[in-house]
C-alpha cells in the first residue's frame, strides 16, 4: 500500500492541514506577495520592509515554500511562485483579499465549531460575543474584511451567472445584498439597457459600491437600507445572491415576501449552491453556515419550499459553470 492509498497518512495530512490557512492570512495580511520584487529579495531586506522579525519570517516563508508559496534562493531570499504571485493584492483571483478575510473572521469561529455542533448555535455567537451582522455592524475593519472576501467569490460567481442567466429582459434589477456591487457591475455590463439599485446596509453602502465601474454607474443607484424593515425599491427583478443563505427558513420567506410586497409583478433572482448540486462545495459551505452566522445550504426542494411559502411559484433552476444554480421565481 502506497502512501497516498493508506487512510491513515491521508488522515494525518487532513489533520495537519489547518496550519496552511493561517500561515497564507498572515503573509497576506504583511503583504508580502507585493513586496518581494520580481528578482526576489534577501529575508533580511524583506523583513524590514514587512516590520516583522527576520528569523520569524525566515520561518514561516520556509514553511509556505513547501507547498509552493514563494521559493528559496540561494542567497537566503526569496522570490515569487506563480501561487506567491496570486496573493497579491492585484491579482485578478482576489485571494488576498479572501485570505485576509477568512483569517480575520472565519479562523477564531471554526475554532468554536464543537460547541456549534453540540448547541445548535453558531459558534460566531460565542467566540465573538454577538451574531455575526451585528458584529459587522459595530467593527468597521471586520465589515470591510468581510466585504473584501466576499467580493473576492462574488468575481467568479458573477462570470457563471452571466454565463448561465440573461436579464435583458428587465428594465430595473435591485441588487438585494448586493455588497461592493461586483454582480450588479456585471449584470448591468451584459444587458446595456437595464438599470440597476445596489440595496445593503447603510455601513456596506458608505463604502460606495468600489466594483461599480464608471461605465454603469450612470446607470445605478446606491440604497442603503434594511432588507428586513425599510421598504424595498420598485423594480422588475430582484437579485439574491448568497444571501438567503445566510438565514434560517422563517427569515427567508420574510425576504422573499419583502420583495413581493415591493413589486408582486417582479421575478426573483436566487443564486446559491445547492446541496444536491455537483460537487462538495454546497456541503462545506453549509458547515460554514452553522458556525459563522447561523445559516444553511439547502436543496433544489428546500428551495422551492420557500417560494411556495412565500406565496409564489417555484422557480426554474439552471445550474452555472461554477459551483452556484440561478434559481428564478416568476412574478404574477
Amino acid at each position: 500500500m502506497t502512501k497516498q492509498d493508506d487512510p491513515a497518512a491521508q488522515l494525518a495530512t487532513m489533520l495537519d492541514g489547518f496550519r496552511i490557512p493561517q500561515c497564507l492570512y498572515v503573509a497576506c495580511q504583511l503583504g508580502l506577495a507585493a513586496l518581494v520584487p520580481p528578482e526576489g529579495l534577501e529575508t533580511d531586506a524583506l523583513a524590514q520592509l514587512a516590520n516583522v522579525h527576520p528569523d520569524s519570517l525566515r520561518r514561516l516563508l520556509r514553511a509556505l515554500a513547501t507547498v509552493g508559496v514563494f521559493r528559496p534562493t540561494g542567497d537566503d531570499g526569496w522570490a515569487h511562485t506563480d501561487a506567491s504571485e496570486a496573493l497579491d493584492p492585484e491579482h485578478a483571483s482576489g485571494l488576498h483579499d479572501r485570505a485576509i478575510g477568512l483569517g480575520s473572521l472565519a479562523w477564531a469561529s471554526w475554532g468554536g465549531l464543537l460547541g456549534a455542533v453540540q448547541s445548535g448555535t453558531p459558534a460566531f455567537d460565542s467566540v465573538h460575543g454577538a451574531p455575526f451582522f451585528d458584529v459587522l455592524q459595530a467593527r468597521p475593519e471586520l465589515a470591510a474584511a468581510f466585504g473584501r472576501t466576499m467580493s473576492s467569490w462574488t468575481r467568479q460567481t458573477a462570470r457563471d451567472v452571466i454565463a448561465t442567466f440573461s436579464f435583458d429582459a428587465y428594465g430595473h434589477v435591485a441588487d438585494i445584498g448586493g455588497g461592493h456591487g461586483i454582480l450588479l457591475d456585471a449584470v448591468l455590463a451584459a444587458s446595456p439597457n437595464v438599470r440597476g439599485t445596489l440595496v445593503d446596509r447603510p455601513e456596506v453602502i458608505a463604502t460606495d459600491a468600489p466594483a461599480l465601474g464608471d461605465a454603469q454607474r450612470p446607470r445605478a443607484t446606491l440604497c442603503a437600507l434594511d432588507a428586513f424593515s425599510d421598504p424595498l425599491p420598485c423594480a422588475d427583478a430582484y437579485l439574491l445572491s448568497w444571501i438567503l443563505h445566510d438565514w434560517e427558513d422563517d427569515q427567508c420567506i420574510q425576504l422573499l415576501s419583502r420583495c413581493i410586497q415591493a413589486n408582486p409583478r417582479a421575478d426573483i433572482v436566487v443564486v446559491e449552491m445547492l446541496l444536491d448540486g455537483p460537487g462538495p462545495a454546497a456541503t462545506w459551505f453549509d458547515l460554514e453556515m452553522l458556525v459563522q452566522t447561523g445559516g444553511r445550504e439547502r436543496t433544489t426542494a428546500a428551495f422551492q419550499a420557500l417560494f411556495r411559502a412565500a406565496g409564489r411559484e417555484e422557480a426554474e433552476v439552471r445550474h452555472t459553470p461554477g459551483t452556484h444554480a440561478v434559481l428564478c421565481s416568476r412574478g404574477s
